[in-house]
């Protein structure tokens, strides 16, 4: 802040101001006033308020909550509900991929039937019954028996299964039992009569439908939508990770400008309080609104930054769901984590490397891309016709009860063979041909968006590291100024504490209060590029796709 006073100055006093400038410039030189032993205490360091981890925000006897960002991170993938939510799509892809496996699953099939019939026989046989009447006889055309009447008691019980090949196989054996219950004196058919058969199908598509690679392309597909529920899954995480990474370091910076101001603050109060004790200055008055000033607005800097702080810690609360702490709960979150000082430095290849073969959404569209290949071979082979080849056996055994009929079954005396082929192949053929058409456009819209995808990869990688090392020279700068800015400010101090009578005057305190209020928005502005330079840090490793792994979070989601 440049502090520009509305009044002209007259000759002497800008010889004073420069004579005081030169002095104040000088001091850090010849070493007057900066190495008193309690220039700390007066002026802390920027190092020793971060690592200060006292409570400022509440009363005394509000509840302090001392928190790691490890802790913060561990307790998000804990109870986040996004996560959680999140979660629930690899397992419910798990099952979609058991559903499509089970379409080789063996199936048991079978049947259990009992008819009763009682009917008109149009097919009824007649007799001719002869007739002796006192020696003249004659005929008589009889119909048997104008109905039918039988008890039928059936069953059958088989396998079927479908293989990878397309091949359609089924074995069934069946059993009926039939009790004509109208009395004849033809033994042409057991009564009861009793039947086994057989059967065994198989059906083999020849175009359309046929090899392992086509039949077993609906679960190589949902296994990529498995893969791609998992990486969507990791994603959420990182997403949760970078929101309470962020919220952390928020709150963090909220509770040093905090503190920033307080010190602000005190040692406005402190020059307010010198300027009252002295009156043998003509300019007392316009020091005293000065220091007022300067002692409100670090006031309500202090109150708005206490006030965003308590904001800030139930955003982190919210993105923690932990329910041992919850939102609007009396308490008071201590950051215990500093950011990060150390240089971290990786070349643009090594992370462009990790990127394009960690990255989330990268893996999933890859495995967007094997779907879309797997469609296109699915349509290529529904445009064939359908030309399956079947074939029918039957082993039958017939007898007058269960045992016989069974026994007559295994000498396979009776049978029966059927085998052909069946086509079907539509004229224009159209929905099959226009169905390949649209898949392959969406398999080059695919292969489109995946080299988008890497393009937009590079560019996150190459902005990640510029900001990474943008960052971090920021950060040793803003330092510096920091530095700079207490040893002028110390200086101020030093001078002021020789009692000099032109150390009370309205210049010198101008200029002292425009140091401290410097130094203070220096040290907000050093706080600020050093979380900056440290969410820069975990930014990079997002870019890179293993932002778990630099938080030591493992992923492990089972099959």
């Amino acid at each position: 802040m440049i502090y520009i006073s509305t009044k002209s100055k007259s000759a002497k006093t800008k010889i004073a101001l420069s004579l005081i400038s030169l002095i104040v410039a000088a001091m850090p030189l010849i070493g007057y006033g900066a190495a008193k032993n309690n220039d700390n205490l007066r002026v802390p360091l920027l190092q020793n308020l971060i690592e200060s981890k006292k409570q400022i925000l509440g009363k005394d006897d509000t509840k302090v909550l001392k928190l790691t960002l490890e802790e913060c991170i561990k307790s998000a993938l804990a109870n986040n509900y996004d996560i959680q939510i999140a979660a629930f799509e690899p397992a419910i892809s798990m099952d979609d991929l058991t559903i499509a496996e089970s379409y080789f699953d063996a199936t048991l099939v079978g049947s259990v039937q009992y008819d009763s019939l009682d009917q008109n026989n149009t097919d009824a046989t007649y007799t001719n019954k002869y007739l002796d009447n006192n020696g003249n006889v004659t005929s008589q055309r009889i119909i048997e028996d104008g109905y039918d009447r039988y008890h039928n008691y059936s069953y059958s019980i088989g396998l079927r299964k479908a293989l990878s090949t397309g091949t359609e196989f089924q074995i069934t054996q069946s059993s009926s039992k039939i009790n004509d219950l109208i009395p004849n004196d033809y033994d042409l058919f057991y009564d009861p009569f009793v039947q086994y058969s057989l059967d065994i199908t198989v059906k083999q598509p020849l175009l359309r439908n046929f090899g392992v690679e086509v039949n077993r392309a609906s679960i190589r597909a949902q296994r990529s939508m498995v893969g791609i529920a998992k990486q969507q899954f990791q994603l959420q995480v990182i997403s949760t990770m970078l929101d309470v990474e962020h919220n952390y370091w928020l709150l963090f910076f909220y509770r040093q400008h905090v503190k920033i101001r307080q010190q602000l603050l005190e040692r406005a109060e402190v020059t307010l309080e010198r300027v009252l004790a002295r009156n043998d200055y003509d300019g007392k008055s316009s020091s005293i609104a000065r220091s007022k000033s300067v002692i409100e607005e670090a006031r309500a800097d202090m109150l708005d930054a206490k006030n965003m702080a308590l904001r800030q810690q139930e955003t982190l609360l919210d993105s923690i769901n932990n329910p041992a702490w919850p939102i609007r709960s009396n308490c008071e979150i201590i950051t215990m984590d500093n950011p990060q000082r150390k240089k971290y430095d990786i070349s643009f290849d090594q992370a462009v490397e990790t990127a394009l073969e960690y990255r989330p959404e990268l893996i999933a569209q890859k495995y967007g891309v094997d779907i879309a290949d797997l469609r296109v071979m699915i349509a290529k082979n529904q445009v064939l016709p359908n030309l399956d080849l079947f074939v029918t056996h039957t082993i039958y055994g017939a007898g007058t009860n269960y045992d016989m009929a069974f026994d007559k079954q295994l000498e396979n005396d009776v049978y029966s063979w059927s085998f052909g082929l069946s086509m079907e192949y539509p004229i224009a053929n159209r929905a099959a041909k226009a169905t390949l058409s649209q898949v392959g456009k969406k398999r080059e819209q695919e292969e489109l968006t995946l080299k988008s995808m890497q393009e937009q990869i590079l560019y996150d990688v190459c902005v990640s590291l510029h900001d990474l090392h943008n960052k971090y020279s920021e950060t040793t700068a803003r330092l510096d100024a920091v530095n700079a800015a207490r040893n002028e400010l110390l200086n101020y101090l030093a001078i002021q504490d020789t009692d000099r009578k032109d150390s009370n005057s309205p210049e010198f305190l101008n200029l002292k209060l425009n140091a401290d209020d410097r130094l203070s928005r220096n040290q907000i502005a050093a706080v600020q590029a050093m979380i900056e330079y440290d969410m820069a840090i975990m930014n990079i490793h997002r870019a890179q796709g293993c932002l778990e792994k630099y938080n030591n979070v493992n992923i492990k989601i089972d099959d």
